[in-house]
């Protein structure tokens, strides 16, 4: 759960001066999370393999901030265990939601880096 929770807080918090490759892996990993139900090991395998690629990443036009209804703070007011997995799910899910203008880019550049 923690590179779920790592790459959904980067992805919400994209843009000023965040570098465009942070941007883009946590997009990409929270992709393969959600979408293809990858665990927080199997998603730092797909980080691992896109850093050998030689691949100029440009800047992506984050969501305002006002698009997300959930924050790590609901994360850390959630008791420990299953109720707090749970909450990372539900949080991973309002982030990756919050990007779907960014979704159909983030599907075809996992399928052109990473087949």
């Amino acid at each position: 759960m923690h590179q779920h929770a790592s790459d959904t807080y980067s992805a919400q918090h994209s843009g000023n001066g965040m570098k465009p490759i942070t941007t883009a892996f946590t997009l990409i990993g929270l992709y393969y999370a959600i979408e293809k139900g990858f665990n927080g090991r199997q998603v730092q395998r797909v980080h691992t393999l896109l850093s050998r690629k030689k691949f100029k990443w440009n800047p992506l036009q984050p969501p305002h901030p006002s698009a997300y209804s959930l924050t790590v703070m609901n994360v850390l007011n959630t008791q420990p265990g299953e109720s707090r997995d749970e909450m990372i799910r539900k949080w991973m899910l309002d982030v990756w939601k919050s990007w779907e203008h960014q979704h159909s880019w983030v599907r075809e550049i996992s399928d052109i880096l990473l087949k």
